[in-house]
């Protein structure tokens, strides 16, 4: 497929931070994207352990979203109006568990949550033909049901997952799974870069400067 005109397309973006945690490269990408083309950014949810425990005003952002079902598709000040945040609901927390059968069951409930969402979201908009753009996130699969099948896969990662404390107990396995299912996989540094290619992957050097 060709890639060139992107206003053809919607894009989908699925990252490892909350647009209103910490600033990243992906969401600096899906403001520049949204300049041209429809782009849904799904907030990485909270887990329902989370919404029991945590306060503040990023689980009052979303406390309505998450209880109710409501205002889950909104707009943020500042940016286009081809820009829209998707909240899906609270996942199930998952990451302490050990590998094998409970751990996989779970995650596919959680993987089903999204995918409910993202038929709420292609309803509501009428979307056809997405890129799915998903940075270090290996909570999901990218290979969604027929239904809801992204055109085109693209996974970036950006960090040494082995040395995300929270993240490399799964998330070191589940890397490579994920870059198994990606369409174009792009790294952030030399040493991802490197460790990609070592395992065989035909990966892409973008470093976090490039605009």
């Amino acid at each position: 497929m060709s890639l060139m005109d992107r206003s053809a397309y919607d894009f989908i973006f699925i990252t490892q931070t909350r647009w209103d945690d910490v600033s990243s490269t992906s969401y600096a990408l899906a403001q520049e994207f949204a300049k041209n083309s429809r782009v849904f950014l799904i907030d990485r949810p909270f887990t329902w352990k989370d919404v029991l425990t945590k306060r503040g005003k990023n689980m009052r952002y979303r406390l309505r979203s998450y209880l109710f079902g409501k205002d889950r598709f909104r707009k943020l000040p500042g940016l286009p109006d081809n820009f829209t945040l998707v909240i899906p609901p609270p996942d199930l927390p998952i990451n302490w568990l050990p590998r094998g059968k409970t751990y996989n069951a779970l995650r596919r409930f959680n993987q089903t949550n999204l995918e409910r969402t993202l038929r709420a979201a292609a309803r509501k908009f009428s979307i056809k033909n997405y890129i799915l753009f998903t940075s270090f996130n290996t909570n999901y699969t990218l290979n969604f049901p027929p239904d809801i099948k992204a055109a085109f896969k693209i996974y970036q990662s950006v960090d040494n997952m082995a040395h995300a404390r929270y993240l490399s107990k799964h998330g070191v396995y589940r890397e490579i799974e994920v870059a198994q299912e990606a369409d174009l996989l792009l790294a952030t540094s030399k040493e991802i870069y490197n460790y990609f290619r070592k395992q065989g992957f035909d990966i892409h050097y973008v470093p976090n400067a490039a605009r």
